[in-house]
């Protein structure tokens, strides 16, 4: 993680990283979706060995593990960029062998100034089939799951 961890220097923090997969995965109305999300903690305090990866119905859609992707930072998001970038180093999410995950919180998050004209018209020649809602957005959550390995998709279609 880099939020907290003063990038380069610079005296600022971030709220959160970003980390985006080459292809975006849209969400298509009216159907469930299975989302899988695993973290993977360091394996001692001073090691970058964690990992994070992420399903969208048993698909994996993106892998952040030591050497996985190529890219570089940009202040809190990890660009990926294979001509130009470096092999991603892994995550330091605990710098204390006692932290460990102990919570769950879903969520999701809607930015409407991200829904400019411009984004909007590029996303839609490129998914031409999604519709997109500037005034309302519903997530439900049903049949979670938390678990210690993958045990892949559970959804019903």
């Amino acid at each position: 993680m880099r939020s907290w961890q003063n990038p380069g220097g610079t005296g600022t923090s971030f709220y959160g990283n970003d980390f985006e997969p080459k292809e975006p995965s849209p969400v298509p109305r009216n159907r469930w979706q299975c989302i899988g999300f695993m973290v993977k903690m360091n394996s001692s305090p001073e090691k970058t060995d964690g990992e994070q990866a992420f399903w969208v119905d048993g698909k994996l859609i993106a892998r952040y593990a030591p050497g996985s992707v190529t890219g570089y930072w940009m202040r809190d998001v990890f660009r990926l960029d294979e001509t130009q970038g470096k092999p991603f180093e892994g995550f330091q999410w605990r710098t204390d062998s006692r932290i460990n995950i102990n919570k769950v919180w879903l969520l999701h998050y809607v930015n409407p100034a991200e829904g400019t004209a411009e984004k909007n018209a590029a996303w839609l020649a490129k998914f031409p089939e999604t519709k997109i809602n500037t005034t309302t957005s519903t997530v439900w959550f049903d049949d979670v799951v938390v678990a210690t390995k993958y045990i892949g998709p559970v959804c019903r279609k």
